[in-house]
């Protein structure tokens, strides 16, 4: 394992016991340290990491820089930045990190995550093949939500690229990936709010670093989304889809999704409705589309009536028989209870309370903690 980390002391020390089987197994964690003030070298250095004290990685922001990204991202995001401004250059601190691992293969963790499942002896088995993948995709739990991401890879074999939303990008066409189950590798990423840590600009630095690179429009025009300035969003991710020809597919689909809940927000339904279609019909991989359309159409029924709820079940079953086939990042959720979810309350309400039933217990089923006892209070509706 590998970490690249500044003042997480809390954090690290967090993570570094959830790590305690791995480093009494004589597993190596390097923690690569970017100029701590607190007491993180010694958090880590008591737990039996190798510690590296390292540069900065930071640059500060400019006049001239800020100018250029206005121009870019809209003057709202724009607001928040002032000139010496620190940015840190989150892939040159990740490559350097990496590459002081002793094995090929790292797990690039963060000092705000903590090991859920860690299955030694199967990633062992998986590792030890002679044919081993030079990247493996597990779940990462992020704002409460189950995604999936790939940081286990091999160093020599993948670099990171971008200066804020760093990705991983493959050196060689030899590269392939394998997808591990959550009970084998499940990490909870437990975001640190305290961090002034100047992601929009990072990526609005990207773009105009390399214009003609499609995913970088994609990920600062989330980063806007996530911002509420959704025309400026809107007007960035738009970018991405002039670029169709260059982009991964599964991305695409889902800037265009993107690009429906910012219209969304915005009061516009019928053009939300659009970008959905437009979503599922460039990557009919993943549910996401299907899902948000079957969401968006269960809220029209006070307007719509009946009808509204069999377009909720058109939708959501032919979302149903989707396997997740796209290493896209999607919520778990949308192959766990949510589809369920969104079909009982339409069965109920189109006549059919037999299958209303079978929904709702599909969705008891598969959900936990509140999201259950949510489901369970409206097991009301079926006697």
């Amino acid at each position: 394992m590998a970490c690249v980390a500044r003042d997480d002391g809390p954090g690290l020390k967090r993570l570094l016991d959830s790590a305690r089987a791995f480093l009494a197994a004589g597993g190596e964690f390097v923690y690569y340290d970017t100029g701590s003030k607190d007491d993180s070298i010694a958090i880590a250095e008591q737990r039996g990491c190798r510690v590296v004290r390292g540069g900065e990685h930071s640059f500060f922001l400019t006049e001239e820089q800020i100018g250029q990204i206005g121009t870019l991202v809209g003057k709202g995001a724009a607001s928040l930045m002032s000139v010496g401004d620190r940015v840190f250059n989150f892939s040159e601190a990740r490559n350097t990190g990496g590459r002081l691992a002793t094995n090929d293969m790292v797990l690039m963790v963060d000092g705000c995550d903590v090991m859920v499942h860690l299955d030694l002896a199967r990633l062992d088995e998986l590792l030890e093949s002679p044919a081993h993948p030079s990247q493996i995709s597990y779940g990462q739990i992020f704002g409460g939500t189950e995604l999936q991401i790939a940081r286990f890879y091999h160093k020599d074999r993948y670099m990171w690229v971008g200066v804020t939303h760093e990705v991983l990008h493959g050196r060689d066409p030899g590269c392939w990936e394998f997808r591990v189950p959550r009970e084998v590798l499940l990490v909870n990423h437990l975001k640190n709010e305290n961090k002034k840590r100047h992601y929009t600009a990072g990526m609005a630095l990207s773009v105009l670093e390399d214009p003609e690179n499609p995913r970088w429009y994609h990920y600062l025009g989330r980063e806007l989304f996530f911002g509420r300035w959704f025309e400026d969003a809107l007007r960035v991710l738009g970018e991405q889809v002039k670029r169709a020809a260059r982009c991964w597919v599964d991305e695409l689909s889902g800037t265009l999704v993107l690009m429906g809940q910012c219209k969304e927000e915005l009061g516009d339904p019928e053009a939300a409705k659009l970008f959905f279609f437009r979503a599922f019909d460039t990557c009919p991989r993943w549910r996401e589309p299907l899902i948000r359309l079957g969401a968006l159409y269960r809220r029209e029924v006070e307007k719509a009536g009946r009808d509204a709820w069999f377009k909720v079940i058109a939708v959501t079953q032919m979302a149903l028989t989707i396997r997740r086939a796209s290493a896209f990042q999607e919520p778990e959720n949308n192959y766990h209870h949510d589809p369920h979810v969104l079909l009982y309350l339409a069965y109920y309400y189109t006549g059919d309370p037999v299958a209303g039933r079978r929904h709702w217990e599909l969705a008891r089923d598969a959900a936990d903690g509140e999201t259950r006892a949510q489901i369970e209070a409206e097991g009301r509706f079926f006697g």
